[in-house]
């Protein structure tokens, strides 16, 4: 192996795979809390930096603004392209059932310091399906040895409840903007992910899931119950979906049934508040 090409093997959930790449190339902080002490790995990504990315070598799939979906039998590539740019900064191409390929732009290669640039080349839900895990859009936090997780769009206030929490409960926020829930025999475990989003924070842990919180701005604190349909409804748009790959959609929809019957979901219309804090903990921990 030359010189300037670094082999370093990462977890994440159940997800063990060893990325190849140039010394150059700056691995986010976040990406490195996952770095793996164990020498097994199912999966090898082999990233190099090219002036000149290659031409596509698949059949066109989909597209949206930020990718362009391309499949050959069961193996897929990817173009990635930043917000507001018309040109890729990266390809990525599975070129068999355990190894991708990925080539990056040279005059793009700063951006892979950011947690969410760096991340999208590896296309790890794609991988992290065949582990029963999905990726939710939440502030998960630990208290009492379990994971309580906030769920809602960008902006209601996930960061802010688990802040909250922090200051009122003294719980550990693990990560502010993403985490890996992932199915297993045990039931629901959540897993940190390596991308945090404005929260800045993240962390590698693994906590059973205590109950997931879908969370709703309001002018007063009030928590309930909700149906199965209703859960797997508010899930189900927080969740890292691959619409285009009608196996991955198949099998999400099939985790989150079950999650949606294993692990109780609530609804909290909350204010910025300890009273919010307060009415959820006391439903969680305090309740016969």
């Amino acid at each position: 192996m030359p010189e300037n090409i670094q082999s370093r093997i990462f977890r994440i959930g159940d997800f063990s795979f060893r990325v190849l790449s140039p010394e150059a190339l700056n691995c986010p902080e976040n990406f490195l809390l996952f770095k793996s002490s164990d020498d097994t790995y199912s999966y090898t990504y082999e990233i190099s930096i090219c002036d000149v990315l290659p031409s596509p070598e698949y059949k066109p799939v989909t597209t949206r603004d930020d990718i362009r979906i391309l499949k050959k039998d069961n193996h897929e590539e990817r173009l990635l392209i930043a917000r507001g740019d018309d040109t890729p900064y990266a390809i990525y191409r599975e070129i068999s059932d355990d190894r991708a390929i990925i080539r990056i732009k040279r005059n793009k290669q700063e951006l892979f310091s950011l947690d969410t640039v760096f991340n999208s080349v590896f296309a790890l839900e794609r991988h992290l399906i065949d582990y029963d895990a999905l990726l939710l859009h939440c502030a998960y936090i630990e208290i009492n040895d379990t994971a309580v997780l906030f769920s809602a769009p960008s902006g209601v206030g996930k960061s802010t409840q688990a802040s909250l929490w922090e200051q009122y409960k003294k719980a550990n926020i693990i990560n502010g903007d993403r985490a890996l829930i992932q199915r297993s025999d045990q039931g629901f475990m959540v897993h940190g992910f390596p991308v945090c989003g404005s929260s800045e924070i993240c962390h590698a842990r693994s906590l059973p899931i205590k109950a997931i919180v879908m969370l709703s701005q309001a002018k007063s604190n009030h928590l309930s119950h909700i149906s199965l349909i209703a859960s797997f409804t508010s899930l189900y748009g927080q969740i890292t979906i691959n619409s285009w790959d009608r196996g991955f959609t198949e099998k999400s929809v099939d985790i989150l049934n079950c999650l949606a019957e294993k692990v109780p979901i609530y609804k909290l219309d909350c204010t910025i508040s300890q009273e919010a804090v307060d009415i959820l903990y006391s439903e969680l921990f305090l309740r016969g």
